[in-house]
């Protein structure tokens, strides 16, 4: 198990990122309502889209804390942890670019017979993604954890006369 508490944290909260990854990248990332047709909403993974990267993304980055936590207390599993978060972002960050292009392009032609709107899924994915960046860092810098021995320890005196 990690001894640092910093490192333990952050290993916590990646675990808490991949699983917030994984539900974004399952969640719908566009919502939209047409009369007489219903609601449509779609997801990342719907049709083989950018939501199986995040989902692969998701687990890996809940696997590194994981390891964080149990037995590897690395700055490397942060890394990884930083660059999944990185990913995560980037692809939602992207990908809500174009899901606002479509809810522009459905509200302009369905007018007041229909209504579109950006999902929860792209959310709470880029919420997890940033969680992911953040444990990453808080790992990565938490270093070493001096004890409290090596602190109280003066080097002896000499006496000179």
């Amino acid at each position: 198990m990690a001894t640092n508490p910093k490192r333990q944290l952050a290993s916590i909260a990646l675990i808490v990122a991949g699983a917030l990854i994984v539900a974004g990248s399952l969640l719908p990332w566009v919502s939209a309502t047409a009369a007489f047709v219903g609601t449509v909403s779609r997801s990342g993974i719907d049709g083989g889209g950018d939501g199986v990267i995040t989902l692969v993304v998701g687990i890996v980055v809940a696997l590194l804390g994981v390891l964080g936590l149990i037995q590897l207390d690395h700055a490397g599993v942060f890394v990884l942890g930083l660059i999944g978060g990185l990913i995560g972002l980037g692809t939602a960050w992207v990908n809500y670019d174009e899901v606002q292009n479509r809810v522009a392009s459905f509200t302009s032609t369905a007018g007041e017979f229909g209504v579109a709107s950006v999902g929860s899924g792209i959310w709470i994915l880029g919420t997890g993604s940033v969680l992911a960046m953040v444990a990453g860092f808080l790992g990565l810098f938490a270093g070493e954890q001096k004890t409290e021995n090596s602190l109280s320890q003066t080097p002896p005196r000499r006496d000179l006369s």
